[in-house]
C-alpha cells in the first residue's frame, strides 16, 4: 500500500471515530436537555444519585483531597501534630515530585519526531529536565532559538514521512482552530477540525492528544481509546500513545490492559531517561510498589548525578517507611542540588521521625535560609524545637509565623501551639 493510500485510509478511520464522537456528544446534550425539564419534584432524587456518566472523572485526585483534608484537623497531641505537619509537606508536593517529572517527560516526548524510536542513552530536553535538576527561566533569545529548532525538527520529520510543508502548516492551523473551538464549548466543530488536522498530517501528535483529551473530558472513553489506537497505528514507533493509553485503561479499571500498554511503552522507549519517572509513576498508580521501586533504583543507577532521580527514589523509600534509605538519598540530593528546598525539608522530616531532632533542625534551618518566607518550614522547625524540649525557641518560631502571616491557617495553629506551651510551662512541677 503506497503512502497516499495509507494516509487516505487513516483519514477515513479517524473521520469515522470523529463522527461517532459527534453523534455521542449530541446524544448527551439531548439527555441533558431532557433532564433539565424534568419536574422539580424529581430533582432531589436525581441529584442524590448523581455521579453517573461524568461522576468518576476525578480519579487519582481523591487521594490528594484526602491528604489535604487530613492536614486540616488539629490534635492536642504534639506527636500527632508533627506527623500531620510532615503529611502536609507530602500533600503540598514537597516530598512527591513524580507528577512534575511525568508532566515534563510527556512534554518532551510530544516534541520528539512522531515515528522515530527513542535512541538508547540519548538525552532529550525532557531527559535533561528529568535528569540534572537545572531548572529556571530562559532568556527570550533562547526561547526563540528553541522554537525555531522545534519547527525545523517538525519540518524534517514531515519530510521523512512524506508529508509536505504545506500540509503540516495546515494541520497546525486546524489544530489551533480546534483548540479555540474547545475553549468556546463547540465540541462538534472541534471534532471536525481535529479530524481534518489529522487527515492533513497523520503525524501530528498534538491533534491526537487534543482529540483524546476532549473525548475524556466528555466521558467518551471508548472513543478516547480508539483515538490512541489510531495514533499508534499512524506512528507505530512512538512510545507516548501507549503510555497515555495505559493511563486511560487504569482510569477505567482495566489494569491488566494498562500494564500491557505500559510494557509496550517501556520497550519502545529504549534508553530514554524520561521513561523512568513515567513508568514508575504508572506502576505506582497500578499499585505495583516493588516494581516501582526497582524502576526508580534503575533510574538512579543509570543517572547517578540526577537530583530528580535521587529525590524520586528518596520519596519512594519515605513512603515505604525505609527511613535510613530515604535519608541517604535525600542527603545525595542536597549535595547534588544545594538549592533544593524540598530535599532539605524532607530530610529534616526523616530525621524528626528517627528522633534525631538536632539534625532535623539543621536541615530546616538550611531550607529556611533558602526560602525565608515559608510558613510551612517554620512550622516544621518550631515543632521540632518543641518536641526536643526547647520551648522558648519553639515559641519564637511560632511567633514569627504569626508576625509573617497573621490571618493564615498556619498562624492560627501557631497561636494554639504557643498557648499549649505556656499552659505546660505554667503547671507546677510534679
Amino acid at each position: 500500500m503506497n503512502k497516499t493510500l495509507q494516509i487516505a485510509v487513516m483519514a477515513i478511520a479517524v473521520a469515522a471515530v470523529v463522527a461517532a464522537t459527534v453523534q455521542t456528544m449530541r446524544l448527551h446534550r439531548l439527555q441533558q436537555q431532557m433532564a433539565a425539564v424534568r419536574p422539580a419534584a424529581s430533582e432531589g432524587l436525581d441529584s442524590a444519585g448523581s455521579g453517573g456518566f461524568f461522576g468518576g472523572v476525578s480519579g487519582a485526585a481523591g487521594l490528594e483531597t484526602a491528604q489535604d483534608a487530613a492536614t486540616e484537623t488539629c490534635s492536642g497531641d504534639l506527636e500527632s501534630e508533627v506527623e500531620r505537619d510532615e503529611a502536609s509537606s507530602a500533600a503540598n508536593g514537597e516530598g512527591d515530585i513524580m507528577e512534575r517529572l511525568v508532566n515534563e517527560a510527556i512534554e518532551a516526548l510530544m516534541r520528539q519526531p512522531g515515528d522515530a524510536p527513542s535512541e538508547a542513552g540519548a538525552q532529550s530536553d525532557g531527559d535533561r529536565a528529568a535528569g540534572n535538576g537545572k531548572r529556571g527561566g530562559e532568556a527570550p533569545d533562547a526561547r526563540v532559538a528553541k522554537r525555531d529548532q522545534k519547527r525545523k525538527e517538525e519540518e524534517e520529520d514531515a519530510r521523512r514521512r512524506g508529508v509536505s510543508a504545506r500540509a503540516t502548516e495546515l494541520s497546525r492551523k486546524l489544530l489551533q482552530e480546534a483548540r479555540d473551538a474547545i475553549k468556546a464549548g463547540d465540541h462538534d466543530l472541534a471534532a471536525r477540525l481535529l479530524a481534518e488536522s489529522i487527515a492533513s498530517d497523520p503525524g501530528n501528535k498534538q491533534a491526537y492528544q487534543a482529540l483524546a483529551q476532549m473525548q475524556r473530558s466528555l466521558g467518551l472513553s471508548a472513543e478516547e481509546i480508539q483515538t490512541y489506537q489510531d495514533w499508534i497505528k499512524a506512528m507505530p514507533n512512538d512510545a507516548l500513545p501507549h503510555y497515555l493509553l495505559a493511563g486511560t485503561y487504569h482510569r477505567l479499571g482495566m489494569d491488566a490492559d494498562a500494564y500491557q500498554a505500559l510494557n509496550t511503552f517501556r520497550d519502545l522507549s529504549g534508553g530514554n531517561l524520561s521513561a523512568y519517572p513515567m513508568t514508575a509513576g504508572m506502576l505506582r498508580q497500578l499499585g505495583l510498589r516493588d516494581e516501582e521501586g526497582r524502576t526508580l533504583a534503575d533510574w538512579a543507577s543509570v543517572a547517578p548525578q540526577s537530583p530528580e532521580a535521587r529525590q524520586a527514589l528518596a520519596d519512594y523509600y519515605r513512603r515505604a517507611g525505609d527511613l535510613q534509605q530515604a535519608a541517604a538519598q535525600y542527603q545525595a540530593v542536597t549535595a547534588l542540588a544545594p538549592g533544593n528546598v524540598s530535599a532539605f525539608t524532607q530530610l529534616g522530616n526523616i530525621y524528626s521521625q528517627m528522633g534525631l531532632h538536632g539534625d532535623a533542625q539543621a536541615q530546616y534551618l538550611a531550607a529556611l535560609e533558602l526560602r525565608p518566607d515559608s510558613l510551612n518550614i517554620r512550622q516544621h522547625l518550631a515543632n521540632s524545637y518543641r518536641v526536643s524540649g526547647n520551648p522558648q525557641q519553639a515559641i519564637d518560631i511560632y511567633q514569627s509565623i504569626i508576625d509573617l502571616s497573621p490571618d493564615s491557617r498556619e498562624a492560627m495553629n501557631a497561636l494554639r501551639a504557643i498557648q499549649r506551651i505556656e499552659r505546660q510551662l505554667s503547671r507546677p512541677p510534679g
